[in-house]
């Protein structure tokens, strides 16, 4: 069985990811530890991101880490950034990246609620407290916050096999629920 885990960033996918790839006895993949180790040399994902070196390679070789992934991985669950998955910045690039991942696995989009404004706040108080946005402007941050999250609801409704809504639920009772669904 092969899954992809998605969604906005800070709605627990990796939590979720490793969680449900421990008990179906599944591979865990992480797009973001596949980004640090193709950018150490930079300080890792995080750091590639902020000076833009991620985009200057994105224009010349897409996803093709993905998606080597995805053609040689069998029995995983493969947590991938919302980003890569959401976002449209490189439309050919994202676009091969969905074919496989829709191709090689079931799909499964991770959203806090169908409420949108409680799915922006949820996911916000969640950034605010991530290390690596202690010292952004709180401001920009809940608009960027904002901006990105509605990009997810329509590409899941095209792409995702099942989404989940993870609000008020611990993520053991996620998981229950996602095996429930891929029955």
């Amino acid at each position: 069985m092969n899954i992809t885990l998605t969604g906005p960033r800070s709605v627990g996918k990796s939590t979720i990811g490793k969680l449900l790839a421990k008990e179906l006895k599944l591979k865990y993949i992480s797009s973001d530890e596949i980004g640090n180790r193709a950018f150490k040399k930079q300080g890792g994902l995080d750091k590639a991101i902020k000076a833009n070196i991620v985009k200057q390679l994105m224009k010349k070789k897409g996803y093709s880490l993905l998606v080597k992934a995805y053609k040689k991985e069998k029995n995983y669950v493969f947590d991938l950034s919302g980003g890569s998955f959401a976002y449209n910045y490189f439309p050919e690039a994202t676009s091969e990246l969905r074919n496989i991942a829709k191709s090689k696995s079931k799909i499964i989009g991770l959203l806090p609620s169908r409420c949108k404004i409680y799915s922006i706040f949820f996911l916000y108080n969640r950034e605010v407290r991530r290390e690596h946005f202690k010292e952004a402007h709180k401001m920009k941050l809940f608009w960027k916050t904002f901006k990105r999250y509605f990009r997810f609801p329509p590409v899941f409704s095209k792409w995702a096999d099942i989404v989940v809504y993870t609000r008020g639920k611990t993520p053991e009772q996620i998981v229950n629920e996602i095996k429930e669904k891929l029955k």
